[in-house]
This record gives C-alpha cells, structure tokens and sequence, in this order.
C-alpha cells in the first residue's frame, strides 16, 4: 500500500512541477482543473454514489469551479474582498463545529446536502 501511494505521488509530481512552472498560466489551471474533477468523483464516492452518478458529481464540481473563475479577476477585484472573509470566517467557525460534533454528525445529513456541500467547498477552494 505504501509502495502504491509512493508511485502515486511521483507521477503527480511529475505532472505537477511542468504546470507548476510553465511560462503560461494554463497548464497549471488544467492540472489542478483535472484534479478537481477526480476530487469531486471522490467526493461523489464518499457520499455514496457509484459509478455515472459519482462522475457526474466530479464534473459538476470541475463545471461550478470554471464557471466561478475569472482570470486576472483575483488581482484587480476588490469587490470580493469582503466575500472572501464571510467564506472564510464560515468555514472556521462552521469548521470547528463539525470537529466538536465528530463524524458521525457528517453521516446524518442527507446525502444530497453532503454531494452540493462538497461540490461548493471543493469549487472554492480550487478558485482561491
């Protein structure tokens, strides 16, 4: 298993490190788009869909992500200023919450809550 997880690693590394440092921003945009869609899939797993609907759920979240991204808008967009820390001043707060309830609090939900909850954390955090 650790030997898996080791070459797994390497060719992300790999991949990663060329998008990294290309002289334009789109490879590093495509990699890690491509990795938001296996993490939205994964997600899709975890809240217990198998197969079309869990890959479904990845390319919503790879879908939500692009829609919300603007280039250069993160830069000059002082407007999202305030946004940003209500989202980021949520997720602590909201954050801490779910830790004291444990994981079983996670399971309670429904299901559907969980896959939109994921797709939303997942697209914010490839847009920041």
């Amino acid at each position: 298993m650790l030997g898996q997880r080791i070459r797994t690693a390497v060719v992300l590394l790999a991949l990663f490190l060329p998008a990294l440092f290309a002289s334009t921003p789109w490879p590093f945009w495509g990699f890690t788009g491509l990795m938001m869609l296996a993490a939205g899939w994964e997600w899709g797993r975890l809240s217990g869909l198998q197969g079309l609907r869990a890959s479904m759920v990845g390319l919503l979240t790879l879908t939500l992500s692009v829609l919300m991204f603007q280039p250069g808008a993160s830069s000059s967009a002082k407007e999202f200023d305030g946004l940003w820390m209500a989202v980021s001043a949520a997720w602590g707060v909201l954050g801490a919450m779910a830790l004291a309830r444990g994981p079983d609090s996670w399971v309670s939900l429904v299901s559907w809550a969980r896959q939109i909850l994921g797709v939303i954390i997942l697209s914010l955090a490839w847009t920041a």
